[in-house]
């Protein structure tokens, strides 16, 4: 990576080779090479404020979606030059994450178990019935159908119906799950921001803490599932934890 800077906060890739990285103000650069090298392109910031978005995704060259405070979705169609916003949510709860299972149907989470779904690619979005008070930050679905979303006090939610009934599971995490990953319907883990790990092999029926919270690990901000490796980020260190997938 060629930029100079240390104010990098967000990164979205739409495949191997194109993808953006955030920084202050919601500006962004752009590569198209991986990583190796990257440029500013023609960018407008969807949601104006340093971290006023909390999260990007990347679904082609083209299309773009955001979300953030204020209950604000953006989406742009043409590389992030132009940005759309839906207005038409009648609350204001923060949203944290998005995720899409192509480039029609996506979910959105957010504070006090707040999920909303479009069908039609962000044109309009419904709020999903879901009896909780905690805050949700990540939101995973493996189909269209088989969907969890994770947050606050080791809270996890899971749907089979993609999001017309949600079931809240015990986890048996005790702190904020920050991360959700599925090797296949069954296999799947947990991450939380102490480092705590869960695990199940039932399609997340069950869940079995296979790592308690960790010394110095207290306050990780993003994991990531790289073959049978979770590598943590917290500050300026990358911590590493080898997972058994046997």
């Amino acid at each position: 990576m060629n930029i100079d800077r240390n104010d990098l906060y967000q990164l979205s890739f739409a495949d191997k080779n194109t993808g953006i990285v955030i920084l202050t103000n919601n500006w962004a650069y752009h590569t198209n090479d991986g990583g190796k090298s990257f440029y500013q392109g023609d960018w407008s910031p969807p949601i104006i404020g340093h971290r006023s978005s909390s999260d990007y995704l990347m679904l082609n060259s083209k299309e773009i979606f955001t979300v953030g405070g204020n209950a604000t979705i953006a989406k742009s169609m043409d590389g992030g030059k132009t940005w759309s916003t839906y207005d038409g949510f009648s609350f204001k709860n923060y949203f944290y994450d998005i995720t899409c299972i192509d480039n029609q149907i996506c979910y959105v989470c957010g504070s006090i178990g707040k999920v909303v779904k479009t069908t039609d690619g962000g044109k309009t979005w419904n709020t999903q019935e879901i009896l909780l008070n905690n805050y949700l930050n990540k939101i995973y679905f493996l189909d269209k159908d088989y969907g969890f979303s994770a947050g606050q006090y080791g809270v996890l939610v899971k749907t089979i119906d993609g999001g017309e009934n949600w079931e809240i599971i015990e986890t048996g995490l005790m702190f904020a799950i920050i991360e959700i990953y599925f090797y296949n319907k069954d296999l799947g883990y947990i991450v939380s921001t102490t480092g705590e790990i869960g695990k199940t092999t039932d399609g997340g029926l069950t869940w079995e803490l296979i790592n308690k919270s960790s010394y110095g690990v207290y306050d990780l901000n993003k994991a990531i599932f790289k073959d049978n490796t979770i590598l943590g980020l917290q500050g300026g260190s990358i911590y590493k934890y080898i997972l058994n997938n046997e």
